[in-house]
């Protein structure tokens, strides 16, 4: 380390006289110093990260639990659309009713098949009324907020969607939800979607 020391050589037990020495900065030792640090914020970034992602996938379970009850998991879902939504784009912070935000959306992403007006519209009717949701109606919002979410993903670099992705994590937002794991190419397996 840096400072000052008294060094001496010794044979034989007869011991030189001390000669006082000043250990001065060394690029060496800046760059063994720099190296330490970035490789400490590093290992805890990492650590973070893989701490809030297994909290995020425990958080997707809980969502998958619900799917059994249409109506629950439908309004999960949609709560959870719309918190991702705000995390990526800054929403107006004032009150938007669903049908004018879903709208509002499609707009600024560009998107087609009016996928977040559907999804939307089962959420209203998980929410509002008192129809029986079956599963397929679950499935439909399902398959509709992951392809709404691949849209407004492909607007986005990597660089910025890496840290778009770090900041759903912080709060704990699942981002695609499967009832199983996806195909990586459905073609190969024998299998079109």
């Amino acid at each position: 380390g840096m400072g000052k020391t008294l060094v001496y050589a010794e044979h034989s037990g007869i011991r030189s006289l001390p000669a006082n020495i000043k250990v001065v900065f060394t690029i060496i030792w800046l760059l063994k110093i720099i190296f330490t640090v970035i490789l400490f914020l590093v290992l805890s970034l990492v650590s973070a990260l893989s701490l809030l992602y297994l909290m995020t996938r425990n958080e997707r379970k809980r969502s998958l639990s619900l799917y059994r009850n249409p109506r629950e998991f439908i309004i999960n879902l949609y709560e959870n659309a719309k918190a991702i939504l705000n995390i990526l784009d800054r929403s107006p912070k004032e009150v938007i009713l669903p049908l004018s935000y879903a709208s509002l959306i499609e707009e600024r992403y560009s998107v087609t098949n009016n996928l977040f007006l559907r999804f939307t519209s089962k959420f209203e009717e998980a929410k509002y009324s008192r129809h029986i949701l079956q599963l397929k109606d679950a499935d439909l919002c399902l398959n509709d907020y992951n392809a709404l979410l691949g849209t407004i993903f492909s607007r986005y670099n990597r660089f910025s969607l890496f840290f778009r992705y770090c900041l759903t994590l912080l709060r704990r937002r699942p981002l695609f939800i499967y009832k199983s794991p996806p195909l990586a190419n459905p073609k190969r397996n024998g299998i079109m979607q």
